[in-house]
């Protein structure tokens, strides 16, 4: 259960003491429409060959920031992935006196025009995990990480940190791993979220950790994930890459639903439900790019299912800038219904792909993230998040993930004629405040909420309709308040 949950818990059994009427409590509960976090991981090398920056950002369209990679060294310091783009490069207005530039100080402008916006410095990634395990298998490391990511998100005025360890236990491309990799993870995020709870009481900033999780079901049992979520404020679910190059068989890159005994989206984040993780401290994690096989053989198919082989090396049929991964916006210019690039969609697994009788691509499109989207609000889930920005330069996917999940929008909350002290419940509370101001012994915060019968006066008649009320025979009345 992570931090959030947990406040959301006490606020339940608040309500489970009040002898509330439970139809009051839930009419008033459900007239607030469900918030939801659409994170956004922003890469710092997006800068170079697909020229992104922060000003293209559409900050309406998001709720976090996690910019990725910084490093972490093998003496447990939290390092600047790339300090000229970060902190060095000008952008904006900047100057050569200005003190922070680069990506990083861009950053620190976008959340003055936009304070909704909480940015994450990411730490790791399949690059620069190589010294996780050592440094979580260290009592001395661990502290020294937990410090220094203080001394990070405080200097660079990031909002938290989000930890991406590919892979505890399982290691990834020559990253070192123990079995015991699991344990140790446990430790190194008590040790962090200790040391930011205390910089924390310090400047009264409320700093957030969170971490990348596989979507493969061995991760839950390696890492303990009930246990983890203890000092989590949610996770960030990779549920793609479930098939890419590395496979000799075309197949679906991120598959909301499967017909067989494969992977799949759906039954990843189901997997993290019945491991413990409440489902509203779960972000589902989206594609903005597509894998591709060439020379896949399909003469009268789709090329769904069929041996292909890796590119080897970015282009036209390719990849946009790397070998087998496209682009989003690549895909949307240049391969969709174009040059023989013919559009299939899988109505089993709720996702496109693409084949042109050689080369079959597998992505997402706005039908496909929508699916997901729905996906999302069916099971309760905190959100999404989306691998990564500069896939999606123009925004086209994080438009439909901000309309269909009503990000930053801000909900309606309906109270009613009766709930004297305003607090979105009907109780013996506000019975207390009503009878307490006919006798002469109290105010009212609101007298038009008080006036339960809404005849225009308060009165003894307003106190006896707010008994029938709390003895479920007559039916609140919902006020706009003024």
């Amino acid at each position: 259960m992570s931090r959030l949950t947990s406040i959301f818990l006490i606020i339940s059994l608040m309500l489970s003491c009040t002898g509330i009427s439970s139809a009051v409590a839930n009419d008033t509960v459900n007239s607030m429409e469900q918030t939801y976090r659409n994170v956004a991981y922003f890469t710092s090398w997006g800068g170079y060959q697909r020229a992104v920056e922060v000003g293209d950002i559409n900050p309406s369209l998001l709720t976090h920031i996690n910019f990725a990679f910084a490093n972490l060294s093998a003496d447990g310091t939290i390092t600047v992935g790339d300090p000229w783009i970060d902190t060095q490069k000008p952008y904006g207005d900047d100057t050569w006196e200005t003190e922070l530039r680069g990506h990083f100080g861009q950053l620190i402008r976008l959340k003055q025009q936009h304070p909704h916006i909480k940015t994450l410095i990411s730490v790791g990634g399949w690059t620069w995990s190589e010294n996780f395990s050592d440094v979580a298998a260290s009592d001395s490391l661990r502290k020294a990480c937990a410090k220094s990511a203080v001394d990070f998100v405080v200097k660079y005025d990031f909002d938290g940190v989000d930890l991406d360890w590919e892979f505890p236990v399982q290691g990834g491309k020559n990253i070192p791993h123990r079995v015991n990799d699991g344990d140790n993870y446990i430790l190194l995020l008590k040790e962090i979220r200790t040391a930011l709870d205390l910089q924390e009481k310090i400047d009264g900033k409320d700093y957030l950790l969170s971490i990348a999780g596989a979507s493969y079901s061995k991760f839950l049992d390696d890492c303990k994930i009930a246990e983890m979520m203890h000092y989590l404020d949610y996770i960030n679910v990779m549920t793609y890459n479930y098939h890419g190059t590395w496979d000799d068989i075309t197949n679906h890159n991120t598959p909301l639903y499967t017909n067989s005994d494969d992977l799949c989206v759906s039954a990843s984040i189901e997997n993290y439900i019945s491991a413990g993780v409440e489902p509203a401290d779960i972000n589902l994690g989206l594609a903005f790019s597509g894998k591709g096989w060439i020379n896949v053989t399909d003469p009268n198919g789709s090329g769904l299912y069929k041996s292909g082989t890796a590119p080897t090396s970015a282009g036209y049929g390719s990849g946009t800038f790397e070998a087998a991964v496209f682009d989003f916006g690549d895909i949307t210019e240049n391969y969709i219904n174009k040059n023989n690039y013919v559009r299939y969609w899988d109505d089993i697994a709720k996702v496109p792909y693409l084949y042109n009788g050689s080369t079959f691509i597998t992505y997402e499109d706005e039908e496909s993230i929508g699916c997901k989207a729905d996906y999302i609000k069916k099971m309760g889930l905190g959100g999404a998040m989306f691998w990564e920005f500069s896939y999606d330069k123009n925004l086209v996917l994080q438009n439909v993930i901000a309309k269909k999940l009503n990000i930053n929008k801000i909900p309606e909350v309906v109270f009613y004629y009766g709930d004297v002290n305003e607090d979105g419940i009907i109780d013996s509370i506000d019975f207390a405040l009503l009878k307490s101001f006919l006798l002469g012994k109290g105010a009212l915060q609101n007298m038009d909420i008080a006036d339960v019968n809404n005849d225009g006066n308060i009165d003894a008649l307003d106190l006896t309709c707010l008994k029938m009320i709390l003895l479920e025979k007559n039916t609140p009345k919902p006020i706009e308040l003024k």
